[in-house]
């Protein structure tokens, strides 16, 4: 899905009743656009809306969503919804293959890019080189996730994008205040819902870090094995401490070439 803009949380309102989190009503703004659109063949789509069983209500997205399909005469496109509990990386095995850990090379991949965006961004000798070298390496990562890259060709690339990164002139003369950023995951990470506030405390001379997307599932892999020592549930635990340990290693390899950015 293209990213949010004016007409996604115009159409979101339009189906909410104003009582939602913003995040609800950008995603369901964002589906009905994409059925908006020429050539759109419903019955070649689906759309993808994890759930959980937690008191937030983003658990009900999915429920909602295919509520909203059905109001607009959709309702028999797909919402997959694995939930992010127990059974999170069990759901996706109605996919073919293992989609999970080519999303995961994707989100490491994309995180490290974006961590060194914001590390060189405000220092940037020439205003605009930084956005120009993010942008390609955006490209390329999406392009070989979308072909199934390996993770060697990857890391390979990550190497490439390291040096060019590297090879940004930058002038470190002028002193800025470094702010994190945190909070509720999507705003935080998604710029329309937070107003480009990236942007607006660079141009205000901060620095900023962004907490990352990965840091989601990392949490989530903590919280299902704290449940399956609660519920003594062995193979549980063992089955998301193997992947948790995997994806770490595999987010280390992709990020080694930037340690030195």
């Amino acid at each position: 899905l293209p990213l949010a803009d004016a007409e996604s949380l115009q159409l979101g309102r339009r189906h909410t009743t104003g009582k939602e989190c913003l995040p609800c009503i950008i995603t369901t703004g964002d589906m009905l656009r994409k059925c908006n659109e020429p050539g759109f063949k419903p019955d070649r789509a689906a759309f993808l809306m994890p759930g959980g069983s937690g008191p937030c209500r983003f658990g009900q997205y999915n429920c909602f969503h295919k509520m909203v399909l059905m109001e607009v005469g959709l309702g028999d496109i797909p919402v997959l919804a694995p939930n992010q509990d127990k059974n999170f990386y069990k759901d996706f095995r109605q996919f073919t293959g293992d989609p999970t850990t080519l999303a995961w090379k994707g989100i490491a991949a994309v995180d490290t890019l974006y961590k060194a965006l914001l590390a060189i961004r405000p220092y940037e000798a020439i205003p605009g080189q930084t956005d120009a070298v993010y942008d390609r390496w955006i490209k390329a990562v999406c392009d070989a996730v979308e072909n199934d890259a390996t993770l060697g060709r990857l890391a390979a690339m990550m190497q490439d994008a390291a040096d060019d990164f590297a090879a940004i002139a930058q002038n470190h003369d002028r002193p800025r205040p470094r702010i994190g950023i945190v909070g509720e995951i999507y705003v935080r990470s998604h710029t329309f819902s937070n107003n480009n506030l990236i942007r607006q405390l660079e141009s205000l001379g901060a620095a900023t870090s962004l907490a990352s997307f990965a840091e989601w599932i990392y949490y989530t892999n903590l919280t299902r094995k704290r449940m399956s020592l609660r519920d003594w549930s062995l193979g549980m635990l063992l089955g998301n401490s193997v992947r948790d340990r995997i994806q770490k290693m595999m987010h280390n390899r992709l990020a080694r070439p930037f340690e030195s950015i």
